[in-house]
């Protein structure tokens, strides 16, 4: 009897073990479906993280080309797992090998290769809870380069701290709708941005301190419709914005003097609606604006002799389009002669 007992167990082990394999089983279509789905994504990843290096320019060469690298062995890789006479193990072990390469590219870069949203709630797209997940994440990485965005908006925090690792940010820095924000310390290795910087709607920020090794802003920067901005300080060191300035709905704001840097704008300069601001100084080293100059709605706004060196020595390639309903509406011939301030 105990012979047969085990004899039925064994064939019982036997059984349950066919069945494991069988559910494991991938069938060689499958396997290259998966195989498609995993590259294409692979590609969207590296894509996304060459374009967000090419935004600085000669800085990142190197890495660049490992990049293309990679690019080149999974070009055409789709029709090639569909038209290949090879074994589709052999193209599997041929992606492995990439795809560890691209991971370990990442890792030693530190390069976060997709947007970081941080938000108490749910917002557009994005679930509070996929979000806070996914800061965790961030900050376990401690990653230097951000590939995609920074989208900061109704974070009910006061700090921002964990994001001091970062040096380099792809696309856009947006900072909008967080309660109890007041300032943006945290992001003071932040050197470049390679999109926009839109800093609006922060009803307790007062300073932009964090921000002082930020040099160049390869799009527009926004900044409005903060209560109680009290000054640019923390953009002391930015000297290049690539498509746009505006300031607008600053209520608190007296002057602009932390643009003291500031030396080219390629495109408008838009300055309209801030109660308070009172003279143009901040802008005196600027000697490039590419666009339309616009200044509206700044009552006590009396001083624009900060704009003589821009409009009278330097390169200025926009109209003087619109100033009005100001403390103080000068001509552009009135600010080239002296005749600048009231």
């Amino acid at each position: 009897m105990l012979a047969i007992f085990l004899l039925a167990f064994l064939n019982s082990c036997n059984s349950n073990e066919d069945e494991n394999l069988q559910n494991k089983y991938i069938s060689p279509i499958e396997l290259a479906n998966s195989l498609k789905t995993e590259a294409k994504q692979l590609k969207e990843t590296i894509d996304k993280i060459d374009k967000s290096l090419k935004n600085f320019d000669k800085l990142f060469e190197s890495q660049l080309e490992y990049l293309n690298c990679f690019k080149v062995n999974l070009e055409n890789f789709e029709e090639l797992i569909a038209n290949s006479d090879q074994d589709i193990l052999v193209l599997e072990a041929k992606f492995s090998v990439v795809k560890r390469g691209v991971d370990a590219f990442i890792e030693e870069n530190k390069i976060f290769p997709e947007d970081l949203n941080i938000t108490h709630e749910n917002i557009q797209n994005i679930k509070a809870e996929d979000s806070l997940n996914q800061l965790e994440v961030f900050k376990k990485g401690k990653y230097k380069i951000v590939a995609g965005s920074i989208n900061i908006s109704k974070y009910n925090s006061k700090s921002i701290d964990f994001l001091k690792s970062i040096n380099f940010i792809g696309k856009n820095l947006i900072i909008n709708d967080n309660p109890n924000l007041s300032n943006l310390k945290g992001l003071e290795n932040v050197s470049l941005i390679g999109g926009r910087l839109n800093i609006y709607e922060n009803p307790s920020l007062s300073l932009l301190d964090g921000l002082e090794k930020l040099n160049s802003v390869r799009r527009e920067v926004i900044i409005g419709s903060n209560p109680v901005l009290l000054n640019f300080d923390g953009l002391r060191n930015l000297s290049s914005i690539g498509t746009a300035l505006i300031i607008g709905l600053n209520p608190a704001l007296p002057n602009i003097d932390g643009l003291s840097k500031l030396t080219s704008v390629g495109g408008l300069l838009y300055i309209d609606s801030n109660a308070t601001l009172s003279n143009l100084e901040g802008l005196r080293n600027l000697t490039l604006v590419s666009g339309n100059l616009y200044i509206n709605n700044n009552p006590v706004l009396s001083s624009f002799c900060g704009l003589q060196p821009l409009l009278k020595d330097s390169d200025f390639k926009g109209d003087y389009h619109s100033v009005d309903k100001n403390g103080y509406n000068p001509t552009k011939q009135n600010i080239i002669d002296g005749n600048c301030k009231e």
